[in-house]
């Protein structure tokens, strides 16, 4: 085994002590066993950077909280990457081949070449434009997103129908980035790329709507759309129904982010980029905003903390994925509705001219854009359209909620919230019943979770549910021991959100439900079983036979021969398997191991291909 000096031990200061290796942050620690670890200072939510907090470590983002060990305290079943450190002639040292490696040979190419042109329309909607060739990301461009919630801020300045792109790419389903009123502007015709989501919620709506070149890709394929430039879909690091697309042009490589954080295994497959394009919000959900158990100081410090931890984690994805320009989108919206605007006085968020002070370098250059602006790659020109005193008044909370008040009309507002949906009690227990039904209900946390029913937003409790999830078993209850997480709803957010089988996402991204929770502990597979149920909802799964069950040890390619759609979960996990020659001599443990998925990440893996059976096909339940 070679092995890797990594730091003199008398040079260690107090544990845990912070290194970087290679542009990484890592902290070398001490748990229970006294034996020295080395782990990773990337948070595995969405990519920030933990800081060390007494004898514990802090996510700022989220308020995510890891032991000595890394395991974490607030989030069930997650855990800092941990590498086991020796001892030797007073070096602590590691296994050569342990860190992550990084392609970060230089490219012969000159990117300054590439005349290619970037305009910013609106929050995630950008458009890249080479020889004349259009590709639109996530349009957004009139209206609402999340029932009613957000609006595009400032003001959008193009008429969707004065866009004309010859390609559409779609990373995900939040409404905010597949807006449906927004792609009912353009040709039937235009191409559309999006990843393919098992659910097929997306390919279900643009059929619907008449679009008829639609391109599902899978994770880890590579996709010719046009000469000279291509698509690749990658998985996010996290849990969440999300996507990390590569677009490349020519030699030009530009990587869209967006709300999926840092993924350093993809870093690792596709070597240093042009451009990261990365979400910088604060705001993305209703946590902390919502969630009542929490003090409004309380609130106020996170926030703070969170707009640094942005700062912080944007320039550590720049080091990951060696990148040369930084274009910080995806976060340019308001609160539109009277009663939120409690919410936007409580929250903080960063801003792009801040971010280009704080990550602007020699190595690392800002596209700080607004909506409405572009920039050129040739030249690097800027195409400008708010002066200095203007940007910074956009920014201010002020100038925000007068934006609001001001494009709100109770009119226009019907027509975006589902105003006339009802539901019955009936219908909510046979929708939580139902989750039984999907494989990521076998893996969700142990809890009690109490759903209030209201009348209107803040209005009465009609009634009310009680769940139950204990081992792997959803169960509607009477009553309930105690209560580990409550939820207050209204009946038409609830009712929209069943009736059409919509993310939840939709619900407390939109800031329409409010939370408590004791202990103070994330349920991450709550959440993962509720974003969206990533397979089919299977009336099988629960009588299905385990004899036969694929484990660690099966051998990849025959599990993919024997289940199909078996390749689509190795996907998700990062594990491109049918294009992988060892895959007819490795096993699932083997293959996972290699690309650095965790035992649980394994575990979770092995219970969604052994709820697809052989015979199954992929078919979309609504």
């Amino acid at each position: 085994m070679r092995i890797r000096k990594i730091i003199e031990i008398k040079n260690l200061n107090n544990l845990p002590h912070s290194i970087e290796i290679e542009g990484d942050i890592y902290f070398i620690s001490r748990g229970n066993t006294k034996e020295y670890i080395l782990l990773s200072g990337v948070c595995p939510h969405k990519g920030g950077i933990v800081r060390a907090h007494g004898d514990c470590f802090k996510c700022p983002i989220h308020n995510w909280k890891f032991d000595l060990e890394g395991k974490s305290l607030n989030v069930k079943g997650q855990e800092l990457s941990a590498i086991s450190l020796k001892e030797l002639d007073g070096w602590l040292c590691t296994d050569h081949d342990a860190l992550v490696k990084r392609n970060n040979t230089s490219k012969k190419s000159d990117t300054r070449k590439q005349d290619i042109d970037v305009k910013l329309h609106s929050h995630a909607c950008v458009q890249i434009i080479y020889n004349g060739f259009n590709i639109v990301t996530d349009p957004w461009l009139v209206g609402a997103a999340f029932m009613g919630s957000w609006i595009n801020y400032p003001e959008t300045k193009i008429d969707p129908k004065s866009i004309k792109p010859d390609l559409l790419l779609i990373t995900h389903e939040h409404s905010d980035h597949f807006h449906e009123e927004t792609i009912q502007f353009f040709e039937k015709t235009v191409p559309i790329y999006y990843p393919d989501f098992p659910n097929g919620r997306i390919t279900k709506k643009l059929r619907e709507y008449g679009f008829k070149n639609l391109f599902p890709m899978l994770f880890g394929e590579q996709y010719q759309v046009a000469p000279r430039i291509r698509l690749t879909s990658y998985e996010p690091n996290s849990v969440w129904n999300d996507s990390i697309n590569l677009i490349e042009i020519d030699s030009i490589k530009i990587l869209n982010i967006n709300d999926a954080g840092i993924n350093a295994r993809i870093a690792e497959i596709i070597g240093p980029i042009d451009i990261l394009m990365s979400a910088f919000s604060t705001s993305a959900s209703g946590y902390p905003a919502t969630w009542e158990h929490l003090t409004e100081d309380r609130k106020k410090e996170h926030y703070c903390n969170a707009v640094e931890g942005v700062y912080e984690s944007l320039n550590q994805a720049m080091k990951i994925y060696s990148a040369k320009y930084l274009l910080p989108f995806a976060d340019f919206t308001a609160l539109q509705h009277p009663l939120h605007e409690k919410y936007v006085r409580v929250v903080e968020r960063p801003n792009i001219d801040e971010i280009k002070v704080k990550i602007d370098s020699g190595d690392h250059k800002v596209i700080n854009i607004l909506p409405g602006e572009a920039w050129n790659l040739k030249d690097e020109s800027f195409n400008r359209i708010y002066k200095e005193n203007e940007r910074k008044i956009i920014y201010l909370k002020k100038s925000k909620l007068e934006y609001s008040k001001k494009y709100f009309s109770s009119e226009k507002f019907e027509k975006q919230f589902p105003s006339n949906t009802t539901i019955t009690k009936a219908e909510v227990v046979s929708y939580f019943e139902r989750l039984n039904d999907i494989p990521e209900a076998k893996y969700c946390e142990n809890l009690t979770f109490r759903t209030n029913v209201l009348d209107c937003y803040e209005g009465d409790i009609i009634f009310t549910v009680n769940l139950m999830v204990m081992d792997g078993v959803v169960a509607i209850k009477e009553s309930l021991p105690g209560i580990d997480l409550e939820m207050w709803i209204p009946q038409q957010i609830i009712g929209e959100v069943i009736n059409k089988n919509l993310s939840w996402d939709e619900a407390h991204a939109g800031y329409w439900c409010r939370f408590t929770r004791d202990p103070d502990i994330h349920h991450q597979y709550l959440w993962r079983m509720l974003q969206a149920p990533y397979f089919v909802k299977n009336s099988n799964i629960r009588s299905r036979d385990t004899a036969n069950n694929i484990t660690k040890t099966s051998n990849i390619a025959k599990v993919i021969k024997t289940i199909p759609q078996a390749e689509k979960i190795l996907r998700r996990y990062g594990l491109y398997c049918c294009i992988c020659g060892n895959s007819i001599v490795e096993s699932i443990e083997q293959g996972s191991k290699k690309h650095g998925l965790t035992d649980q990440e394994i575990e979770h893996m092995l219970i969604e291909i052994n709820c697809v059976r052989p015979e199954d096909k992929l078919k979309v339940s609504f």
